[in-house]
């Protein structure tokens, strides 16, 4: 649809005043719609695409945290302050521009939550637990509060698992997991396994196999072998992937699967023969099918790659190998 023909559908009467609105004269830049609220910032491989977010200029972000303005890709000779104050000349204070605000206080959560700061934990919060915020930004804030320790994260992560929108719920399991107390979460990610959305399954199951867990008795048992079924044909799409075949791995060995273990752990490391945790868990699962030899030739093949490598030097010192390194 050309020019503002689209945008005209449903703000006629601001498309119809375009140049009172956007204080441009009409043809201009200036006075585009799309200028104004979808402008080149989103940067790709090829190209700087249009922000699809619809949002209003807010240069008082580009002053305080470095976020791009419409306003300056146009004055670039000017300053994101001389672009805020003619913001505030027209529209107001940012106190009364309740959209600026709303972009306001996302990114003063996130330009603090990206590097851990305390400051960013109050507005994270009140982000995730506010329905009115789009799901990206909820989800966004989720997946922030695993760097947050302490009860509160914990308390918001909790409160994020009943989110009415399935993106939210599946980012939880994988905050949990990352969470320095996580654990604590435990139980309730109980029901997660059993929610109408397969993305929040499969990332639960994967919680439940990176905090150690693989069976269980009963209904949860039942749920959790249900969505690990899912997340293992899921990991079965990636073939490519050493990361994902060695995850696979892991999930069927937690089940007591162990020779479908050690082919998926054979696969992860004919991609990668670097795998430190594929080699360890196949070193793992063969002892645990009697083939005690061949474990302890990968234990050894991993202590030439990686004689670090966390708990290893105790077990091949168990199986009476090694060289004390």
């Amino acid at each position: 649809m050309a020019g503002e023909q689209l945008c005209s559908r449903c703000h006629s009467d601001i498309v119809e005043k375009a140049e009172e609105h956007s204080r441009h004269s009409l043809g201009s830049e200036g006075s585009s719609c799309v200028a104004c609220h979808m402008p080149r910032t989103v940067s790709g491989i090829k190209a700087t695409m249009r922000d699809h977010s619809l949002a209003v200029p807010v240069p008082e972000n580009t002053v305080d945290y470095g976020i791009p303005n419409a306003c300056n890709l146009c004055h670039e000779e000017r300053s994101p302050q001389w672009a805020a104050d003619n913001i505030q000349a027209w529209f107001g204070n940012l106190e009364d521009r309740p959209d600026a605000m709303k972009l306001r206080r996302r990114a003063a959560a996130f330009s603090v939550a990206q590097y851990g700061e305390p400051a960013g934990l109050d507005p994270l919060l009140e982000i995730v637990r506010n329905v009115d915020e789009p799901f990206l930004m909820r989800a966004t804030a989720a997946g922030y509060l695993r760097a947050y320790p302490g009860p509160r994260a914990l308390d918001g992560l909790r409160d994020a698992l009943a989110d009415p929108h399935p993106l939210v719920r599946a980012i939880v399991p994988l905050s949990i997991v990352a969470h320095p107390e996580g654990r604590t979460l435990l139980n309730d990610l109980v029901s997660q396994l059993s929610d109408p959305s397969y993305s929040v399954r499969i990332n639960t199951a994967f919680a439940f196999t990176s905090l150690g867990i693989g069976r269980a008795e009963g209904t949860l048992g039942e749920h959790l072998r249900n969505a690990q079924d899912e997340y293992i044909e899921h990991l079965k799409l990636y073939t490519d992937s050493d990361a994902d075949q060695s995850n696979r791995g892991t999930v069927l060995a937690l089940r007591g699967e162990f020779e479908e273990a050690i082919r998926a752990y054979q696969i992860a490391l004919r991609l990668n023969p670097e795998h430190a945790d594929a080699r360890f868990g196949l070193g793992v699962a063969l002892l645990q099918t009697g083939a005690r030899a061949e474990a302890v030739r990968e234990f050894e093949k991993l202590l030439d790659q990686n004689p670090d490598y966390p708990g290893l030097k105790a077990v091949l010192a168990q199986l009476g190998s090694g060289d004390n390194r």
